[in-house]
């Protein structure tokens, strides 16, 4: 019951944001950019938070199974292109062999979406968001680099926590999630940052077996 009634709330929120859009393209520029914008990313905030509260209330999740990184990066990247590429220039770098991790369906989509929209967000005007795939020794690695205004140290030892964040109207629950999920597949993820220049974080996880991969 739950779950249906956030499911519900996620798909009202996506006809919101779309309506929002709309609202933006009819009306003069100049007139209430502030607002509109303000408004789009409460939408955005309300619809990612109605993402984690599905995840959370969802009883049971499908078995996992190996799936290429590098076939998971292009649908995110295509849907974040159509709303940030005006600004954003997104480089990808894929590895030539497959990076097969072991996961539950969703769980790679969701890693590198809130990563990718953390480095968005660090980045105030026009910038450059590079995500690259790697696969070294028994490891995949996915790596995600923005041209931010970086972090300090203290807030580079927080970034993790639940409900932490420097935004006035972030939620917190963004990376908070990669951390969660990383740690269930049984990878790690690091950060590297100082205020003042950008910000790569990288995950690292174990390869799928060729026994796993061919199961």
């Amino acid at each position: 019951m739950v779950a249906q009634l956030v499911h519900d709330l996620r798909n009202l929120m996506t006809v919101v944001l779309g309506c929002v859009d709309d609202l933006a393209a009819l009306v003069p520029r100049g007139l209430a950019d502030r607002e509109i914008a303000e408004l789009q990313r409460r939408v955005e905030q309300a619809s990612q938070l109605t993402h984690e509260l599905l995840a959370a209330a969802r009883p049971r999740r499908a078995a996992p199974y190996p799936m290429d990184l590098n076939d998971v990066i292009g649908p995110v990247v295509e849907t974040l292109s159509r709303k940030y590429g005006d600004r954003i220039r997104l480089r990808l770098r894929v590895s030539a062999e497959p990076a097969r991790v072991v996961a539950q369906p969703g769980d790679l989509e969701r890693i590198l979406l809130n990563l990718m929209l953390n480095g968005i967000e660090a980045m105030s005007g026009t910038g450059m968001l590079t995500i690259q795939t790697a696969v070294v020794g028994p490891h995949a690695r996915l790596i995600v680099t923005d041209t931010g205004s970086g972090v300090s140290a203290d807030v580079k030892s927080h970034m993790f926590e639940p409900f932490f964040t420097t935004k006035p109207t972030g939620t917190g629950l963004g990376l908070s999630s990669v951390a969660f999920i990383v740690r269930r597949l049984h990878g790690v993820v690091s950060v590297d940052s100082e205020a003042g220049r950008g910000t790569t974080i990288t995950v690292i996880f174990p390869l799928a077996d060729e026994r796993q991969s061919e199961s």
